[in-house]
């Protein structure tokens, strides 16, 4: 459930969604044998549950929820699954997908929501830099987790049987630096390819006064962990 701005618009903020949905995601055509199975011509694309996400108390003018559907459409799913989700920045006004194959829509949020200098202030660089990963970063099969020192590897190796950790490397915090007509937002994020992970890359995004934004990466450290055992499902 939207538990703050739109609260109140919850049903129609649910049925914009689910338009984008249907208008956005088409399966491609199914065969004889598998209609005889039963399998329907098109997704489904009834929303099975919201939920309001961390990003929500660092804006004014939206909600930002993570939208749940039963079917494999959406960018970001828990293997092995059926289901899906994804991120969108959501008002009276607009719905938006916050998704790696639409970066304008995240511009859209921040310029529309952060335009004044003391606004973007006002979001610490990590959480910034963790919205920028789900944003743009995050596919189904590749994921970005933010890390603000070794100590967050450590924690990693430690909760998860059988990962061995790489001596200790010099990780710094995400940062915001303030340019003549644009920020620099640096941090490093470790990548997981199917949940496997290894390898931490350097983030640097460049955003504009007008808040259009280049992202660019950089191998840091390729086998962070010097053991990864094989996913287990």
């Amino acid at each position: 459930m939207i538990q703050s701005k739109a609260m109140n618009n919850e049903l129609r903020i649910r049925e914009g969604i689910e338009k984008y949905l249907r208008d956005s995601f088409k399966k491609d055509s199914v065969g004889l044998i598998s209609k005889l199975f039963g399998e329907s011509a098109e997704y489904l694309y009834a929303i099975s549950k919201i939920e309001t996400s961390e990003y929500t108390d660092y804006f004014k003018s939206f909600d930002l929820i993570w939208v749940h559907v039963n079917e494999s459409y959406l960018d970001k799913s828990f293997i092995p699954s059926t289901q899906s989700y994804g991120l969108f920045a959501v008002n009276e006004k607009k719905s938006l997908h916050l998704v790696h194959t639409k970066p304008e829509n995240l511009t859209v949020l921040l310029r529309d929501d952060l335009l004044r200098e003391e606004n973007i202030k006002e979001i610490p660089a990590y959480i910034l830099a963790k919205l920028f990963c789900d944003s743009c970063l995050h596919t189904k099969k590749n994921w970005h987790r933010v890390i603000e020192s070794f100590n967050d590897l450590s924690e990693i190796a430690n909760s998860r049987e059988g990962y061995e950790l790489a001596p200790p490397v010099e990780i710094e915090p995400a940062s915001i630096s303030y340019l003549v007509g644009k920020r620099i937002l640096r941090f490093y994020a470790l990548e997981s390819w199917l949940f496997q992970h290894n390898q931490i890359s350097e983030i640097t995004v460049e955003i504009k006064d007008d808040f259009i934004f280049n992202l660019s990466k950089r191998l840091f450290f390729k086998k962070i962990f010097t053991n990864v055992p094989l996913a287990k499902y």
